[in-house]
């Protein structure tokens, strides 16, 4: 953000301007504000920025004086002329003050600012709901403050603690959270009320009580059940079910309302719903781990009344492995890598995260596991030395428990320059409704290393340049902007900006968030209604369409939506960022419209959500909207319990296991509504740490169903073996309704109530560990060789991290040690880049022996992984027969002469498609995400049944903006560029599934209808029309040439059979048309397609018997130019058209593309069979058959000036082969829509063009202008061939504009007086064909002849030659 210094405060001196940077002003240097406390003497923070510049070339500007000493003035920035001061200060509520402000002793300026006084008497309190609401676990109450502006209290001072504010809010209203323990006190009353204090004054604000607006029968009634997890927590201390899986209870209620008074005392948690329907819920609570006997309330509602249930709960602490002594380990240094060695670590299945510079990575076995077996093993990991380094690494417990840090010293940095990274230009870009690209350049002398926005990037992001000037792209959504950009250098060299840092100084050059982020809605800001309420989800998904008015929004604000009920709100583990779904705006409903798939057996009573309109904590509940807001459910039951193991069985055999034998459980499985759909379980070995992983699905049940189903978990032992314990360790259920049911031996989990070995708390973890005993037994000590690596190969020597092929294979052999290699236990390549980053890369078995084994791995590098540098090779998880495992880091890679790097190279112009915005089933506009896109020229998309070519309508750095049919299978897409072709990319569209028959249904966009495409195909990349069939005896809207002279013809509106005269002239019944409703629609076949320029031949039926049936009609309509006028309509640019790039859609529409400097011009020309109505800038349109539309747009135009305007000029023309006619031609103003019409007319044939007077630009509905240019064009006016030239007048824009025309073939009855005819020639009385054209969009070159074949073969040969020739010499 660049500001230039302009005086914005009064002042007396010609040689300073003085500008204070905060908008707030209320003009002429007047401030004001109220206190940022509402009550009592509240006072007012005077905190402005002021930019003074000398205007003197090479002044200085030494001071800034206050008039008064309450405002403390500090210098803070300058640069040659300008200096930045900031003016601190505070006032009393009801002070107004005069600051003169002098500069340099000289130059005096003058501010007025007022504290204003907080008087309750011009304050009204408006309760945006009645009653209180209950919404993500917190009962409140919201409302708004009137009267003070949009002035909003960082701090309400309240009388007693009954709750407390939402803080730092960005709202323009007030969210107040009831105390739990207010709530319990007051729950049969019919009022909750909240005292504020407002200055001196207070006010109390009455809110109806969450249960007062219940019927008293509706209210939960008495507790059916209530089941506690381990049911013998009374009589036995509880032995965790691993790490963080407390004691929990679930009751079991009838009650009609959701939810009922349930918490857990000294906790103060509310319940978890788990399953359940109005009448009768199941909710569930947790009681926190403690080796101390704890006593916990249960409080439950009853009518008006509480329950309390008081018990006591112990538990043993879970004991989690912990690591050896410092002493133990030790660190080393060599040139591309250093070294930790950790020895006498005893393993028991926990992972570690290593940690240095920032960065850190969690891995389990195998990684590191470089000898031994988890009674004594030793780690042995190795790290690239970064460019720079801080001075600890660290290894600890995934869970934080256990720690071990490391000194690193004598490590070398390299630098050329002290300076570090500066920015040099940024720009933020809406991309759609929920991502924003920020494009920004940095410099730096010693070269970027990382850059951290909302996560860390390297130079993967890079789009131009190099790491010492370079331009970096990223994607971000519109809830986590980067208000803070951090950018370090390969020196650890570092600057950060943050919203509002300066830049540079002269210019003042700022790092800003973009105030289209930073908006600040009020709770009675937007209008909701919702399509498809009261949803039904019983056992079936939901779809209902948010429809979202705001006159504070246009058409590109950011805007979002996130479903916060139960299941939905689970699904994404509760990442806010995840479950954005895009509001996108709808131009021809003028509003927001979010598409919502509610997933099946939910929660009852209304789906809660909340919208999201900027960054950070800018969103609005649900319950601070009105009531009409509320998203409803009619039938539903809650299904938010996932997968449980209901009885497992061991299968084990009891004595010593002689030759292969299969152990393992039999687990089942139950999920009584929704039903199990998937799942993975993993079990490791306590000796040697031997790992089986089982993916698993329904479709795997040996008994049962998926509700209650039995599936096998079987692993081999083959004597000889090591005898161990083996173990579960992970557990992940998926019912198929995505709710999960989770157990991590060691990594604690959030949902307690997940665990789906729940019903086994009682017995303990036994049933989880299964001994293995052999006949002939083994042990580490009996074959501690370690296996021998013979050869290592590498597909590749260097990488394009930025290219397409990214794909490295690895083959591997190892010589096996004496007691044999477990070969269902395959090694793990590991891949080392910077900064601190590892890939895992798992081996398949290729081939064995008793002296060598032969594996290879295949992986496709992450964009940008490693670069700049070296990526390094690491071998672990090689384990032998007798238990004890080995594994190799690179220097015994090195050792056997093997190649153990690949050098990564930077490559900036390949295309890669790495993601899409949110693609439903009847989507037909979205965005790819990559990086290399930025010369897109094509996307191949790939159905199941064809495939379509469709052209870019919008590229924004990585991002490409197309059009193609909606799809519910999944499909493929693939960018093209000049030279080079992207990956391919699979898109698994949302199936959105609204009733089509509802008749509160939104109508969607859906392409034409045609036959089933056999071969490759394009369309526009401009937006499908809305098209819906009207019924014929609809009367088709009329125009008139004479607003003067509302109803034309004679008789009037060609007789009652005909129209009639409305209030703004003629309305014609279909098939007529026109000012007198003289014109008849005719029906023609479809015209073919002409594939080097956008023109259609059109055949018209013979329905005359006269002679002069045979004459021969072509009529002509093109774009002849393109010009930029100034503002006396000078031309200063002018464009022509000549080649052109087809594409067919369908049999009804072709696209045509061409371009000009900087802009793109594209033209969809579109057959319509039967009578549609289409919507277009707020208008609607009705298309006739047998008419045809062309769609125009135009896309990145560069004016020279922004008072300038562009003009697309259009020619009609209509010929006849017969001398001996007449002919006439109109232009003028519709009564009846906001449209101009052109027609010109050979005898009874005319054409008529109709252009609306509006146009989409930039987005949004804009108003155009018509002209006639006939006489600065010199147009044709002849009996027997007529012309027009007509300019369609458009605005300055930025980005883009579409303009929207329709024709239709008529017959005219009617004559004008004033036609030109031949000499001495006679009218003929037989029927007048037309064409009525319209363009849609932005219309460009659009051809049409029509061409009647009545006459001889020859004559029409030679005819169409000419007509031809001349069609050639317009374009």
């Amino acid at each position: 953000m660049i500001l230039n210094c302009q005086t914005n405060i009064p002042g007396d001196s010609p040689n300073f301007y003085l500008t204070i940077l905060e908008t707030s002003s209320e003009g002429n240097g007047t401030y004001s504000t109220y206190p940022s406390i509402s009550g009592g003497v509240g006072t007012c923070t005077f905190n402005y920025t002021a930019l003074v510049q000398y205007k003197i070339s090479n002044g200085i500007v030494n001071t800034l004086v206050s008039s008064s000493n309450e405002i403390l003035i500090v210098p803070s920035y300058s640069s040659g002329d300008c200096k930045l001061f900031s003016l601190i200060g505070t006032f009393y509520s009801g002070t107004s003050i005069s600051l003169n402000l002098t500069v340099n002793s000289e130059a005096n300026f003058m501010i007025k600012y007022t504290c204003k006084e907080v008087k309750i008497s011009e304050i009204e309190v408006e309760i945006i709901r009645p009653y209180a609401v209950f919404e993500y676990d917190n009962y409140f109450s919201s409302f708004m403050l009137k009267g003070i502006g949009h002035h909003v209290f960082k701090e309400i001072t309240i009388q007693s603690t009954v709750g407390h504010f939402l803080p730092n809010y960005p709202v323009e209203g007030y969210l107040f959270f009831w105390n739990p323990t207010y709530v319990m006190h007051n729950l049969d009353n019919p009022f909750w009320n909240l005292t504020i204090f407002l200055g001196k004054d207070s006010k109390t604000i009455s809110f109806g009580s969450y249960y007062s607006q219940f019927l008293l029968e509706q209210l939960p009634r008495q507790l059916n059940d209530i089941v506690f997890y381990p049911e013998n927590y009374q009589t036995k201390v509880y032995s965790p079910f691993g790490l963080g899986y407390d004691q929990f209870l679930t009751t079991k209620i009838k009650t009609d309302i959701f939810p009922p008074y349930q918490i857990l005392v000294p906790t103060y948690t509310f319940t978890t719903p788990i399953k359940g329907s109005k009448s009768e819920m199941v909710f569930a609570s947790s009681f926190e781990g403690s080796s101390n006997t704890l006593t916990y309330s249960f409080i439950t509602q009853n009518g008006t009344s509480l329950t309390n249930i008081t018990f006591d709960v112990k538990s043993d602490v879970f004991i989690v492995p912990s690591l050896p002594t410092d002493s133990m380990a030790d660190i080393s240094f060599g040139d591309e890598l250093f070294t930790v060695d950790i020895t006498n670590l005893k393993y028991g299945f926990t992972e570690f995260k290593y940690m240095y510079n920032g960065h850190s990575i969690t891995k389990g076995f195998p990684y590191g596991f470089y000898r031994g077996s988890n009674d004594n093993s030793t780690l042995n990991l190795s790290f690239i030395i970064p460019p720079f380094f801080s001075s600890m690494f660290s290894i600890e417990t995934s869970n934080g428990n256990d720690y071990i840090g490391l000194e690193i010293h004598n490590i070398p940095e390299i630098c050329t320059s002290n300076f570090p990274p500066s920015l040099v230009h940024y720009i933020f870009t809406p991309i759609n409704s929920l991502h924003i690209l920020l494009t920004i350049t940095f410099q730096s002398n010693n070269g970027i290393y990382s850059i951290v926005l909302d996560r860390e990037y390297g130079l993967e992001s890079l789009t131009s340049g190099n790491s010492s000037m370079g331009t970096f792209d990223f994607i971000f959504k519109i809830s986590n902007p980067p208000s803070t950009i951090v950018v370090t250098d390969i020196c650890g060299l570092y600057t950060s900006f943050k919203d509002g840092s300066i830049i540079s100084m002269d210019p003042l050059f700022l790092y800003k968030i973009p105030d289209y982020l930073l908006n600040q809605f009020s709770f009675d800001s937007f209008n909701i209604t919702i399509v498809n309420n009261d949803i039904k989800l019983l056992n079936r998904t939901g779809y209902s369409i948010l429809c979202i008015k705001s006159e504070s929004l246009s058409p590109n604000s950011p805007l979002g939506i996130v479903l916060n009920d139960p299941i939905s709100f689970a699904t994404y583990n509760n990442i806010f960022h995840d479950s954005l779904i895009p509001c996108e705006y709808n131009f021809l409903d003028n509003n927001f419209q979010c598409r919502l798939v509610i997933p099946k057996n939910n929660i009852f009573d209304y789906i809660r959500y909340f919208i999201v309109y900027g960054s950070g904590s800018r969103i609005i509940f649900s319950g601070s909207l009105p009531i009409s807001s509320t998203l409803r459910v009619s039938d539903t039951y809650l299904d938010n319990d996932g997968p449980i193991f209901s009885l497992i069985e061991k299968i084990v055999d009891m004595g010593e296991i002689s030759g292969t034998k299969q152990i393992g459980w039999n687990f089942t499985i139950m999920d009584d509504l929704n039903g199990f759909d998937q799942g993975y379980i993993k079990v490791m070995g306590s000796l040697d740490s031997s790992s089986y992983t089982f993916n698993f699905t329904s479709l795997d049940l040996i008994k049962g169903d998926k509700w209650n189903g039995v599936y096998s978990l079987l692993i081999n032992v083959t004597s000889p073996c090591c005898t161990q314990t083996l173990t579960i360790t992970e557990v992940i259920l998926y019912d198929t309704n995505n709710v999960k049911s989770q157990f991590s031996l060691y990594s604690a989990i959030s949902n307690v109530f997940s665990n789906p070995f729940r019903n086994y708390y009682k017995s303990g973890m036994d049933i989880t560990k299964i001994n293995v005993s052999c006949m002939v037994q083994f042990s580490p000590q009996d074959d501690q060789n370690p296996v021998i690596l013979s050869t290592f190969n590498i597909s590749t020597k260097t990488i394009n991290v930025l290219g397409t092929n990214r794909d490295v294979t690895i083959d591997f052999t190892v010589i096996p040690p004496t007691s044999g290699l477990k070969l269902d236990q395959l090694p793990i390549v590991y891949i080392h880049g910077n900064p601190n980053s590892i890939i895992e890369c798992k081996s398949k078995l290729v081939s064995y022996n008793q002296t060598l084994v032969v594996y290879t791995c295949a992986i496709e590098i992450p964009l940008g992984f490693g670069y700049p540098g070296n990526l390094l090779f690491s071998i672990y998880g090689f384990i032998n027969n007798a238990g004890f495992f080995n594994g190799f880091q690179y220097n015994d890679l090195l050792s056997i002469g093997a190649d153990y790097f690949i050098t990564t190279t930077l490559s900036l112009n390949e295309p890669t498609i790495t993601s899409t915005s949110k693609i439903y089933s009847d989507t037909t506009q979205f965005q790819i995400y990559g990086r290399g896109l930025a010369s897109s020229n094509r996307v191949q998309i790939y159905y199941s049944t064809y495939n379509l070519t469709v052209l870019p309508s919008m590229i924004y750095g990585p991002t490409v903006t197309v059009i193609a049919r909606p799809s519910i299978e999944p499909f493929k897409i693939q960018i093209e560029t000049p030279y080079f072709i992207s990956n391919l990319f699979t898109i698994y569209p949302i199936y959105f599934g609204i009733n089509d028959t509802n008749p509160t249904q939104l109508p969607t966009n859906t392409p034409t209808q045609s036959q089933t495409p056999t071969q490759s195909q394009s369309i526009s990349p401009t937006q499908l029309p809305t098209k819906t069939p009207t019924q014929s005896q609809t009367p088709t809207q009329s125009v008139t040439s004479i607003p003067s002279n509302l109803c034309q013809g004679n008789p009037e509106c060609g007789g009652q059979s005909q129209g009639k005269c409305g209030s703004s002239g003629c309305i014609c019944f279909s098939p007529w048309i026109g000012p007198s409703c003289n014109s008849q629609i005719i029906i023609v076949p479809t015209p073919s397609i002409n594939t080097t320029s956008p023109s259609t031949e059109i055949p018209i039926p013979d329905n005359s018997t006269e002679a002069s049936s045979n004459i021969l009609y072509s009529t002509l309509v093109s774009i002849v130019s393109l010009r930029e006028l100034d503002f006396n309509d000078g031309t200063v640019k002018i464009f022509y058209f000549e080649k052109w790039i087809y594409t067919k859609v369908d049999e009804y529409k072709s696209i045509y593309f061409t371009n000009i400097p900087n802009s793109n011009i594209t033209v969809s020309l579109e057959w319509f069979n039967s009578s549609s109505i289409i919507k277009f800038a707020n208008e609607t349109l009705t298309m006739n058959p047998s008419s045809i539309k062309y769609t125009i747009d135009i896309e990145g135009y560069e004016f020279v000036n922004q008072l300038n305007s562009l003009q697309l000029v259009l020619s009609a023309s209509l010929e006849s082969n017969k001398k001996e006619v007449c002919s006439s031609k109109e232009f003028g103003t519709t009564s009846d829509i906001n449209t101009d019409y052109v027609k010109i007319q050979i005898e009874d044939h005319s054409l008529y063009g109709r252009f609306i007077k509006r146009a989409i630009v930039d987005g949004k509905p804009t108003t155009i202008s018509n002209q006639l240019l006939d006489k600065s064009l010199k147009a044709i006016d002849e009996p027997s061939s007529v012309q027009s030239f007509i300019g369609i007048t458009i605005p300055y824009f930025k980005k883009n504009i579409t303009i929207d025309p329709d024709f239709a073939v008529l017959f005219d009855y009617s004559k004008d007086s004033n036609s030109n005819c031949y000499s001495n020639s006679k009218l003929s009385s037989s029927q007048i064909a037309g064409i009525i054209i319209g363009s849609v969009a932005f219309v460009v070159v659009i051809i049409i002849s029509i061409v009647y074949y009545i006459v001889k073969v020859k004559n029409q040969k030679r005819f169409i030659k000419n007509i031809g020739n001349k069609l050639s010499k317009m374009n």
